[in-house]
């Protein structure tokens, strides 16, 4: 999941039952912070976090005696716990539900930060702030970890780490190998001739029978076609050719870090030996597809911690 993609947008069902069941939407704690986090956490994950808290600041100790787990290191689906309120002059302290992580950031939805004491649109929307800021904060008292299978705030060292596919965009695209012209979008469809080609695409074919464009050759994508997570194919002028197949990615695909550090591995996987970093804004060459990684010319990169240039 991108999670740039929902800043601003309110994740929970606030008509979901979760939320009259935590008192979020229905009776007397109606609107407040506590009550939000509860719901949400019962919308999302079917944990019922029980309550008798009395304050937000006090989740923490309630927390520990139910057995749950508490911490300082961030992780998904977690409670993010504060002794103080967002606003001046509360003594209630705070409570935010913490969604996703990338990098340094985290991603949380919380309510009533604004005091207002009702179901509001402010209410639910994803927002992010910085894990490092949040370590530092005097009046932030700790993590309560609400599963026991959450990503943590280090890059790609989790099996449940935010999911990203590569996507394709129409414009212009640069040919990293050979590629064959097809009448459709697919192997299945027959390759043109090379005399099949507009005059542009001839110029720049290998010199056969068969339409095959030469690598370097910069190609205008009309339409996209996603056939599965690791095949794609783009109509040109000249016919249909693969973007990606089997996920290798057959034209120059860049990406831009925005974890702090990013881990490059062997493999594509989050157990493969690191073999070096990335840093926050490096700009890399994708050249393979595998579930989340992206194949760079080091190793394997987790592609949940990187964003379109």
């Amino acid at each position: 999941m991108n999670w740039e993609d929902y800043l601003g947008k309110r994740l929970g069902d606030f008509t979901n039952s979760a939320y009259s069941w935590a008192g979020f939407t229905t009776g007397s704690y109606k609107g407040q912070c506590v009550t939000y986090v509860r719901g949400r956490a019962k919308e999302k994950l079917g944990v019922e976090f029980q309550s008798g808290a009395g304050s937000a600041k006090n989740i923490v100790d309630v927390a520990l005696k139910r057995g749950y787990k508490v911490g300082k290191t961030a992780k998904a689906d977690s409670f993010v716990v504060f002794s103080d309120g967002r606003y001046t002059g509360d003594k209630w302290g705070h409570v935010r539900y913490l969604e996703g992580i990338s990098g340094d950031n985290y991603y949380y939805t919380e309510a009533n930060s604004n005091n207002d004491g009702e179901v509001s649109a402010d209410d639910g929307i994803l927002k992010k702030a910085s894990v490092k800021a949040l370590l530092v904060d005097s009046s932030f008292l700790g993590f309560v970890y609400l599963t026991s299978s959450s990503s943590s705030t280090t890059s790609n060292s989790s099996s449940s780490l935010p999911t990203n596919k590569i996507t394709f965009k129409k414009g212009n695209y640069t040919l990293r190998a050979n590629v064959n012209v097809r009448t459709g979008a697919g192997v299945s469809y027959s390759q043109k001739l090379k005399t099949d080609l507009t005059t542009d695409g001839q110029a720049h074919a290998v010199n056969q029978k068969y339409a095959c464009l030469k690598s370097g050759t910069t190609v205008t994508v009309k339409e996209v076609k996603k056939i599965s997570n690791d095949e794609a194919w783009a109509k040109i002028p000249s016919g249909w050719i693969a973007l990606m197949y089997s996920g290798d990615i057959y034209v120059t695909f860049k990406r831009k870090v925005t974890a702090t550090t990013l881990n490059v591995r062997e493999k594509a996987s989050t157990s493969s030996t690191i073999k070096t970093t990335k840093k926050s804004g490096d700009v890399v060459t994708i050249t393979a597809q595998s579930g989340d990684f992206g194949k760079i010319s080091e190793g394997w990169i987790h592609l949940g911690y990187t964003e379109d240039v």
